[in-house]
Protein backbone atom coordinates (compact mmCIF):
# COMPACT_ATOMS: atom_id res chain seq x y z
CA UNK A 1 0.00 0.00 0.00
CA UNK A 2 2.85 2.40 0.76
CA UNK A 3 4.28 1.92 -2.73
CA UNK A 4 0.91 2.68 -4.32
CA UNK A 5 0.46 5.74 -2.10
CA UNK A 6 3.90 7.04 -3.12
CA UNK A 7 3.11 6.48 -6.80
CA UNK A 8 -0.23 8.29 -6.45
CA UNK A 9 1.49 11.17 -4.65
CA UNK A 10 4.19 11.42 -7.34
CA UNK A 11 1.72 11.29 -10.24
CA UNK A 12 -0.52 13.92 -8.66
CA UNK A 13 2.50 16.16 -8.25
CA UNK A 14 4.37 15.48 -11.49
CA UNK A 15 2.03 14.13 -14.18
CA UNK A 16 1.35 16.13 -17.32
CA UNK A 17 -0.25 19.45 -16.37
CA UNK A 18 -2.87 19.03 -19.06
CA UNK A 19 -4.44 16.27 -16.97
CA UNK A 20 -3.52 13.21 -18.98
CA UNK A 21 -4.36 9.63 -18.03
CA UNK A 22 -1.59 9.27 -15.42
CA UNK A 23 -2.94 12.24 -13.48
CA UNK A 24 -6.58 11.17 -13.77
CA UNK A 25 -5.71 7.66 -12.59
CA UNK A 26 -3.76 9.05 -9.62
CA UNK A 27 -6.69 11.34 -8.81
CA UNK A 28 -8.95 8.28 -8.67
CA UNK A 29 -6.76 6.97 -5.81
CA UNK A 30 -6.46 10.29 -3.95
CA UNK A 31 -8.25 8.94 -0.88
CA UNK A 32 -5.51 6.41 -0.11
CA UNK A 33 -3.38 9.36 1.01
CA UNK A 34 -3.86 10.90 4.43
CA UNK A 35 -6.09 13.98 4.23
CA UNK A 36 -3.29 16.53 4.91
CA UNK A 37 -0.97 14.92 2.34
CA UNK A 38 -3.73 14.82 -0.29
CA UNK A 39 -4.52 18.51 0.20
CA UNK A 40 -0.84 19.43 0.13
CA UNK A 41 -0.08 17.57 -3.09
CA UNK A 42 -3.09 19.15 -4.81
CA UNK A 43 -1.89 22.56 -3.66
CA UNK A 44 1.56 21.79 -5.08
CA UNK A 45 -0.02 20.94 -8.40
CA UNK A 46 -2.00 24.19 -8.29
CA UNK A 47 1.30 26.03 -7.83
CA UNK A 48 2.75 24.30 -10.91
CA UNK A 49 -0.40 25.07 -12.89
CA UNK A 50 -0.38 28.75 -11.87
CA UNK A 51 3.27 28.98 -12.95
CA UNK A 52 2.47 27.46 -16.35
CA UNK A 53 -0.50 29.82 -16.66
CA UNK A 54 1.79 32.81 -16.07
CA UNK A 55 4.18 31.60 -18.79
CA UNK A 56 1.37 31.07 -21.29
CA UNK A 57 -0.21 34.42 -20.46
CA UNK A 58 3.12 36.10 -21.15
CA UNK A 59 3.54 34.18 -24.40
CA UNK A 60 0.09 35.20 -25.61
CA UNK A 61 0.73 38.83 -24.65
CA UNK A 62 4.06 38.81 -26.48
CA UNK A 63 2.69 37.15 -29.61
CA UNK A 64 2.39 39.37 -32.62
CA UNK A 65 -0.64 39.03 -34.82
CA UNK A 66 -4.25 38.06 -34.33
CA UNK A 67 -5.42 35.89 -31.44
CA UNK A 68 -6.35 33.10 -33.83
CA UNK A 69 -2.65 32.47 -34.49
CA UNK A 70 -2.27 31.43 -30.83
CA UNK A 71 -5.75 29.94 -30.41
CA UNK A 72 -4.34 26.68 -29.00
CA UNK A 73 -2.52 28.61 -26.28
CA UNK A 74 -5.75 30.41 -25.36
CA UNK A 75 -7.57 27.07 -25.23
CA UNK A 76 -4.87 25.57 -23.01
CA UNK A 77 -4.93 28.63 -20.77
CA UNK A 78 -8.66 28.19 -20.26
CA UNK A 79 -8.22 24.51 -19.37
CA UNK A 80 -5.32 25.17 -17.00
CA UNK A 81 -7.21 27.96 -15.21
CA UNK A 82 -10.22 25.70 -14.77
CA UNK A 83 -8.06 22.84 -13.46
CA UNK A 84 -6.20 25.11 -11.04
CA UNK A 85 -9.45 26.52 -9.67
CA UNK A 86 -11.05 23.07 -9.33
CA UNK A 87 -8.00 21.53 -7.64
CA UNK A 88 -7.65 24.51 -5.31
CA UNK A 89 -11.30 24.21 -4.31
CA UNK A 90 -10.94 20.45 -3.83
CA UNK A 91 -7.85 20.90 -1.64
CA UNK A 92 -9.78 23.41 0.45
CA UNK A 93 -12.70 20.96 0.78
CA UNK A 94 -10.29 18.26 1.92
CA UNK A 95 -8.74 20.59 4.52
CA UNK A 96 -12.07 21.72 5.92
CA UNK A 97 -13.60 18.25 6.00
CA UNK A 98 -16.23 19.20 3.43
CA UNK A 99 -15.13 16.27 1.30
CA UNK A 100 -15.73 12.96 3.06
CA UNK A 101 -12.60 10.88 3.48
CA UNK A 102 -12.08 7.14 3.74
CA UNK A 103 -8.39 6.99 4.73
Amino acid sequence: MATLAERVHRQLREADLTGGPAFVTALAYLAILPRPQAAAVLEQRVGHLREEIRHLEQATRDAAGPEVHMIEAHYLLSRLRHDADWLEGTARRIETGDLSWTH
